[in-house]
């Protein structure tokens, strides 16, 4: 929150309201490892995190929310469907943001998705490029 970034182009647009940085992250992993059809079984995951918490806190799992749960073959629908509720949910959060009861008063939080990140297949899954490794060339797959 005290980088170069977040002071040009995030605290400007909040000016005189509690703001905090999200980043969401994006994997796919295979819930039938053992199985003889593997990625019959695979699911997308998407998860989010408040960055501005100690470092003591960031991968406790009561820090990390789920945030979307799908199965991968419903990758055919597109990015924007899949997504969608997420980015009304993160939008949501920016505009309106949530109340929080403290013990002497209750405070208006807002939150801003910073970082969108995964491994290269789920982040290039995520963005909308090709899901190859051996492509030379992008695919927007926004749909």
């Amino acid at each position: 929150m005290q980088g170069e970034l977040w002071q040009k182009k995030v605290k400007p647009k909040f000016v005189d309201k509690c703001v905090l940085p999200l980043s969401f992250y994006f994997d796919d992993y295979e819930a039938n490892e053992l199985g003889s059809h593997t990625g019959v079984h695979k699911l997308g995951a998407g998860y989010t995190k408040v960055l501005c918490f100690p470092p003591q806190f960031h991968s406790k799992l009561e820090n990390v929310m789920l945030t979307v749960l799908f199965h991968s073959s419903d990758k055919a629908f597109g990015n924007r469907k899949l997504f969608r509720k997420v980015i009304s949910e993160f939008n949501f959060l920016e505009d309106v943001g949530i109340l929080v009861s403290l013990p002497d008063k209750t405070v208006r939080l807002y939150f801003t998705p910073v970082l969108i990140t995964g491994d290269n297949l789920g982040a290039n899954g995520t963005l909308g490029f090709v899901e190859s490794f051996s492509a030379n060339f992008f695919l927007q797959n926004m749909q």
